[in-house]
């Protein structure tokens, strides 16, 4: 089953937790080198408003979208360590957004129903790399 806005049962989603934990404190012993893994969950939210115009003129049509919604992600990456205090990494990110919204143009203020609108955001996808210090006998990790 695919993980998809907040319709995770709690089950699967402490199950992830739980993944998450483990993955985390396995990296934390290797003095941060290792695969590490989590689970991400938010609120999406945005505004698109738009005005029709024919060679610089208004022509009365505006619309109004306010897509929003749940979003859970998937984050997982590699570090090493590769001097005595330095870490280097890759991050990939996968996110799901169950963000959306319908609705109509408006002519003159009023609703037309032969125009309607959707929006939705798409899911996103991103790769990174990481650069980290290890302070305070290498228990602590600050990266960018």
């Amino acid at each position: 089953a695919m993980l998809f806005g907040l319709d995770i049962p709690m089950k699967k989603l402490f199950i992830a937790t739980l993944l998450t934990v483990s993955c985390s404190s396995t990296m934390a012993d290797n003095k941060f080198s290792g695969f590490y893994g989590g689970v991400s969950l938010g609120y999406a939210q945005g505004e698109d408003t738009n005005k029709e115009f024919d060679d610089g003129d208004f022509e009365g049509y505006t619309a109004k979208n306010e897509p929003s919604g749940s979003t859970v992600g998937l984050i997982g990456g590699y570090n090493w360590t590769v001097r005595h205090n330095l870490v280097l990494g890759i991050e990939a990110d996968y996110t799901f957004n169950n963000a959306n919204d319908k609705s109509q143009y408006l002519d003159e203020g009023e609703p037309d129903e032969d125009y309607p609108l959707s929006v939705k955001l798409e899911d996103s996808l991103s790769i990174r790399g990481r650069a980290g210090y290890l302070f305070n006998s290498n228990e602590t990790m600050v990266y960018m």
